[in-house]
């Protein structure tokens, strides 16, 4: 009888592990991906939501009543391009309230995006 593990067994196991591990990468590289993009879905949240805010504290009458206006913000190193849109529907925009849109876009792909109307209360 024979002791140890020779050749062959430890081919069979190598194999084996080769197997799964062909069939894990796939699921972590994905994983990543996925951990990546909900990363840069977020901090494109916050910039919005920061943009929106800045807005926010302004008398809407004194906010443009049409038009487009755009920035660059850098985030945890990486550069936004954001984009405000005022009044896209007329309707909505009057002296004492203003539609806004901002778009959040990341090397020129639109990341997020949100549209709210502000309106003077008193």
């Amino acid at each position: 009888m024979r002791k140890g593990v020779g050749l062959v067994e430890t081919l069979v196991a190598l194999a084996i592990f080769t197997l799964v591990l062909a069939a894990l990468v796939p699921a972590f590289i994905h994983y990543l991906d996925t951990n990546s993009r909900t990363e840069l879905r977020t901090q494109a949240v916050t910039i919005a939501q920061q943009v929106l805010e800045d807005l926010r504290v302004q008398d809407p009458a004194t906010l443009p009543n049409n038009g487009t206006e755009q920035r660059t913000v850098s985030y945890q190193g990486r550069s936004f391009r954001i984009t405000i849109r005022y009044c896209r529907d007329p309707s909505l925009c009057t002296s004492t309230a203003r539609q806004i849109t901002v778009e959040v876009a990341y090397r020129n792909r639109r990341i997020y995006a949100a549209e709210t109307v502000y309106t003077k209360l008193r």
